[in-house]
């Protein structure tokens, strides 16, 4: 009985400890400042829907390989039109990622318990490459929450079929294959494992039917922009699949999986928070402490516990194919490609802590300080990226790899990119001086593409005629100029050796390269 009170007096403060990790993400996220021009693209499509200049037929591109359909573009348009002002976009794209907290706590109190559900938060609160989102405000966002989706409408389409429990599994899947193709594995699983439940061969056929309905819609843009311009992303693909794409490979999963699980909270750490050894000893230290509570936490429930072995061996087995097919569509994995994958892992995690923390109330006591500590480490990275730091902090490649966004290979020799960044809410702000020929050097040019450039084209009336002279982001030659008009055309003066290129092509969607 007093085990039962205990239980019941911790549940009060769950949505509060939800709450607040959903409130620190989108503040910052609101007080971040640009470092992505995928965040850039995402703000100037949705602008130019809202003010009516442009409706994208495409949606953001992948890899530059492939493009998504233009539903993301147009989930963010009304929030431009209701708050004409970027930190809105920015504060609404986080709001769309950290809805993951109240549906991974409902996800595990569906299947497990509520201090699962507390624990499965908190799990995916811990340090990682889930931390970096702020950095790169964009459809990833959405991976995990849109996953999460999934499987609520798959199961509860199991529960009792139906055609209009079949359209939720169709619009869950939309927002899956909206979010990123990582998750095109998954959402084929979710899809079987919904319709294995259809009581007939007739009604699955219907069923089927009506989930692709709403796939379809959010593709058919995008299609007919293809086939306008000669399916594009046909050739580009069959180059892609050519030259990166592999088999299939466990062991690759398995190294992939030990890189998310160790290289993240170094990642965050060492990269961004900028901590030194010293102080990065102790944080890591308790952070594979956790992870190894959890491992072995899993290891005996596997043995002991009936009602969870099938659970935990799904979840295993789930990681390992999601792993295998990450690394076999792409060559690289960037912090990005790992989201959904992360998401396996912390429920893995959240269910290896539960048996610690049922061997007593000294051991709950511990996992519950541990874990705070880990929320104030990825709050920490959060609130990073919310002062607007005028360096990058980014690492040299190394020989054939980008350390700088490949998970397994992070640890290079640390470069500094000056490159001041504008915050958010000051996009819009004092854009109008940019309505006339401006001339911009190196880095500056490049820092009005990626902050000011939306905010011009909002105040001068310009949309689809403006132009970007795509400059150097690292650095330029003295002598280079590049003169703007982002209300109408756009030039570029090359002087000397600049290695300043004029873009001189119409901004439509798709343009610009992607996740």
């Amino acid at each position: 009985m007093a085990e039962q009170k205990v239980i019941d007096r911790t549940r009060r403060w769950h949505p509060v400890a939800i709450g607040a990790l959903m409130l620190a993400h989108i503040v910052c996220a609101v007080l971040a400042s640009n470092a992505s021009s995928d965040t850039n693209r995402d703000i100037f499509f949705a602008q130019q829907i809202a003010s009516g200049s442009l409706f994208a037929l495409t949606g953001p591109a992948i890899n530059g390989v492939l493009h998504l359909g233009p539903l993301w573009y147009y989930l963010l348009a009304p929030v431009f039109l209701i708050l004409p002002n970027a930190a809105a976009i920015s504060g609404f794209i986080c709001a769309v990622g950290a809805l993951q907290y109240p549906l991974a706590y409902r996800l595990a109190r569906r299947y497990a318990s509520a201090r699962e559900g507390i624990l499965f938060v908190f799990a995916l609160a811990l340090p990682s490459f889930m931390d970096v989102q702020l950095g790169w405000l964009t459809h990833t966002v959405a991976i995990v929450p849109s996953l999460m989706l999934g499987v609520f409408a798959a199961a509860h389409y199991r529960e009792r079929p139906s055609a209009a429990r079949a359209l939720w599994v169709g619009l869950a899947l939309t927002f899956m294959l909206c979010a990123h193709p990582t998750l095109a594995l998954l959402g084929g699983l979710l899809a079987l494992w919904g319709g294995a439940k259809t009581p007939t061969w007739a009604a699955r056929f219907g069923h089927a039917l009506i989930v692709l309905v709403p796939i379809l819609l959010s593709l058919l843009p995008m299609l007919f922009d293809q086939w306008r311009h000669g399916f594009a992303d046909a050739s580009t693909a069959a180059v892609y699949i050519d030259s990166d794409w592999s088999v299939p490979s466990l062991a690759k999963a398995v190294v992939l999986i030990g890189a998310v699980l160790e290289n993240g909270p170094k990642y965050v750490s060492r990269f961004w928070l900028e901590l030194s050894p010293s102080a990065m000893r102790p944080l890591i230290a308790l952070y594979a402490l956790i992870v190894s509570a959890a491992v072995a936490g899993l290891i005996v429930r596997v043995l002991r516990d009936k009602t969870r072995r099938g659970l935990i061996g799904l979840l295993v087995a789930l990681a390992l194919a999601q792993a295998m097919f990450v690394c076999a569509v792409r060559g690289v994995q960037p912090p990005w490609m790992v989201f959904a994958l992360w998401s396996i892992l912390a429920a893995l995690i959240a269910l290896g802590l539960e048996w610690v923390c049922g061997t007593g109330r000294a051991a709950r006591a511990l996992v519950a300080a541990s874990l705070s500590v880990t929320s104030i480490w990825s709050v920490a990275v959060w609130v990073h990226f919310a002062s607007a730091p005028q360096k990058l902090v980014d690492i040299k490649p190394s020989s054939g790899k980008r350390g700088s966004y490949d998970v397994r290979d992070y640890e290079k020799a640390k470069q500094e990119i000056p490159m001041p960044r504008l915050p958010y809410r000051q996009y819009l702000s004092i854009a109008q001086p940019l309505c006339g020929p401006v001339n911009l050097y190196g880095h500056y040019a490049h820092f009005v593409d990626i902050t000011y450039a939306v905010g011009a084209m909002q105040r001068c009336g310009g949309g689809l005629t403006s132009a970007t002279a795509a400059c150097p982001s690292r650095g330029g030659q003295a002598g280079s100029v590049c003169k703007r008009r982002y209300g109408g055309r756009s030039a570029c003066v090359r002087k000397r050796r600049s290695g300043c290129s004029a873009s001189r092509r119409r901004r439509r969607s798709g343009t610009v390269p992607g996740r």
